[in-house]
């Protein structure tokens, strides 16, 4: 059975170019944009940020659990796909 899995020479190269081809595409963004949009764009991640600091915190005051710890964690997906691989 297949595993689905590309050679590494070739994960490497489609790594390389995505990153090469991201990064001129996100500094043509940038140059293009007008100050209104840097500061929608800033706004909008500090609302963001707001929003998971203060979700952070009412899940650990009003149902216990830890969201950062969670997040840090391997997902039990992944972890039973890993199972299956090694049997």
């Amino acid at each position: 059975m297949p595993t689905g899995r590309l050679p590494q020479w070739l994960t490497s190269i489609v790594c390389v170019s995505s990153v090469v081809i991201m990064t001129t595409l996100g500094l043509s963004l940038f140059k293009r944009m007008k100050t209104e949009h840097w500061i929608g764009m800033i706004v909008f991640f500090a609302l963001g940020f707001i929003y998971w600091v203060i979700r952070i915190k009412y899940l650990k005051a009003k149902k216990d659990k830890d969201l950062v710890k969670d997040m840090k964690g391997l997902h039990p997906y992944w972890l039973e796909l890993e199972n299956k691989e090694e049997k």
